[in-house]
């Protein structure tokens, strides 16, 4: 893969980004069995996916890419930032993405060295028609990581060994708690007991198929109420129906974050996205981040433009040298961004 080194800005300390900053992991030993089947170019991708940040340098095309299959959702999760959105009427739309587009970028990441695509954003990925087709066609194409993030309420056992069958190699699911009623507040318009049952027919699907993929992996967001007890029940009754447990930062998209910085201030953050990937809304706008809700610092379009120029353009090159500066907060984006900002305080306290 072509790649340039970003030059490092000179200080007593390096500068560098964590792309596992705000995120951690229990595996099972199925999950770690799982990495052992990857072929070796993933193994090498992992490895560019964590070095790269802190190294700071660029790919000469991003190593990920995050394509809104659907912005529709079948849900309405209170702390979402879709969710939000709506109620106030300033969601961008509701559109699945356009097939021969999403071909289209595929076609260009193929023989470009793109490693990893994500199905989703802020939209439920199992409501587009093409899903299954566009897993198949990613797989074909040679991307070593295919996966998506859902809220399993579609999953149904059917659509499982559809996904099994299409190469689908990761599948992240949504399950926030192992409480029914807890669960039920939080995501709302599902059913406890129908999607622990979409989980649990995964998982004996890919068992009769003999399959060893997609690797399942149940997300929980660290609500601030979590406890000790609430993670100890969330292993006891997921692991032996997942492969692993990730708990992801809160966001609070609720929150307005505008912070005022000093003149002159240097920040230790720089943002990983910028460096690894691209992310794609179902009309096939061009951002450099996924917490780009709004599409503030849009690059372009994928239907007029070549993903290579957008991610070798004068307007990311501008947005990475304002955060290898350590000035990140003179975007105004990344300025109101509440994980910029947190991470900012986190690595200020470090230092000190």
């Amino acid at each position: 893969m072509k790649e340039k080194e970003v030059k490092k800005n000179k200080g007593k300390k390096k500068k560098s980004s964590n792309v596992f900053s705000n995120y951690r992991e229990v595996k099972s030993k199925r999950a770690i069995e799982w990495e052992k089947t990857r072929p070796k170019a993933y193994s090498e991708y992992r490895k560019r996916w964590v070095e790269y940040p802190k190294e700071l340098k660029i790919p000469g095309f991003p190593m990920h890419m995050d394509l809104e299959a659907s912005s529709f959702c079948n849900l309405s999760c209170p702390f979402c930032a879709r969710t939000i959105r709506v109620k106030k009427g300033t969601w961008r739309e509701n559109k699945h993405f356009d097939l021969g587009l999403f071909k289209k970028i595929i076609d260009e990441g193929a023989r470009e060295g793109l490693c990893a695509i994500n199905l989703n954003n802020y939209g439920e990925p199992l409501l587009n028609p093409h899903i299954v087709e566009m897993v198949a066609y990613a797989k074909s194409k040679g991307i070593l990581d295919v996966f998506f993030h859902t809220n399993g309420v579609l999953l149904s056992r059917k659509m499982s060994k559809r996904l099994i069958a299409a190469g689908l190699d990761r599948i992240v699911i949504s399950f926030d708690t192992p409480y029914k009623e807890k669960y039920e507040q939080l995501r709302v318009g599902a059913r406890y007991e129908q999607v622990l049952d979409n989980i649990k027919g995964l998982f004996d699907e890919r068992k009769k198929l003999k399959s060893i993929t997609p690797l399942i992996r149940i997300n929980m967001i660290q609500f601030p109420d979590l406890t000790e007890k609430e993670m100890g029940d969330m292993k006891k009754n997921f692991l032996p129906i997942c492969d692993s447990i990730g708990l992801l930062a809160l966001d609070d998209y609720l929150k307005t974050t505008d912070v005022e910085f000093k003149e002159g201030y240097k920040s230790k953050f720089i943002c990983a996205q910028i460096i690894s990937r691209l992310t794609i809304f179902e009309n096939g706008d061009v951002m450099p981040c996924c917490m780009d809700i709004d599409g503030e610092l849009k690059l372009g379009n994928a239907k007029t433009s070549l993903l290579k120029d957008l991610w070798n353009s004068k307007k990311l090159k501008g947005l990475r040298d304002s955060h290898f500066k350590g000035e990140f907060y003179k975007v105004l984006a990344c300025r109101r961004c509440e994980w910029a900002i947190k991470e900012d305080l986190r690595l200020r306290k470090e230092q000190n």
